[in-house]
């Protein structure tokens, strides 16, 4: 979703030298970004081969537009996935086991985001707004450091045949953050100085499963979206 590391350079008006973490050493003060990245690739190794693709956000992006360097889409090859850039659809085919066709397809839209404000209600307004102008089953979002979602459901008819409504479940989620805003004794990170509102670390995760249902004695496959604590 964006933002992996800090990649605050010592440039940087919000660089705190005590809040560096303590894998860090001063030979890599050179070149900070691609040892915070290194560190990043180590520590999610187990599930490189998992990802679908990694969205840039807005960390990432300062450091290709300020220091020339596209230090995202470096993670991108390293991990050998797709690089979605800032913003990007994702279509996910389920299949029965027992046959080779797809019965379903689940379409998720993830952006980084921008904006937001301090108070929950902004990053749940804007987040919202996007099933004004983007259709999709799961919606989500990240940058603004929250943990939660939400329900919503479109309604439609079919192309053809029996004129009926068709009910689609949306799932809403921002998706979490990994960045303490208090720092250690001694130290004060950006987070701390600016006084922003504490969070619960973490990300939200769903599960989608593919269920079978009859109804007036035909067949109708359906989906059905958890969001898991």
């Amino acid at each position: 979703m964006g933002d992996y590391c800090e990649f605050i350079t010592p440039s940087d008006v919000r660089f705190e030298g005590k809040s560096v973490a303590d894998w860090i050493q001063v030979k890599d003060m050179d070149d900070l970004p691609i040892r915070q990245a290194r560190e990043f690739l180590k520590r999610t190794k187990s599930i490189h081969s998992k990802a679908l693709g990694l969205l840039a956000g807005n960390h990432e992006n300062t450091i290709r537009k300020r220091y020339h360097q596209d230090i995202h889409n470096f993670m991108c090859v390293m991990m050998n996935t797709k690089n979605m850039g800032y913003a990007a659809f994702c279509r996910l085919k389920l299949f029965c086991p027992k046959e080779a066709t797809a019965r379903k397809m689940i379409t998720i839209f993830a952006e980084h985001g921008a904006g937001g404000g301090r108070l929950l209600g902004g990053k749940v307004t804007n987040l919202d707004r996007k099933r004004m102008d983007i259709w999709a089953n799961v919606y989500v979002r990240g940058h603004v450091h929250e943990k939660m979602d939400f329900d919503r459901v479109a309604v439609s008819l079919p192309s053809h045949g029996e004129i009926r409504l068709l009910q689609q479940p949306q799932l809403l989620i921002i998706s979490g953050s990994y960045l303490r805003t208090l720092s250690r004794p001694g130290a004060s990170s950006y987070t701390e100085c600016a006084s922003f509102p504490l969070v619960p670390l973490g990300c939200k995760a769903i599960r989608i499963k593919l269920m079978q249902r009859r109804s007036n004695g035909k067949r109708n496959e359906d989906v059905d979206i958890w969001r898991l604590k």
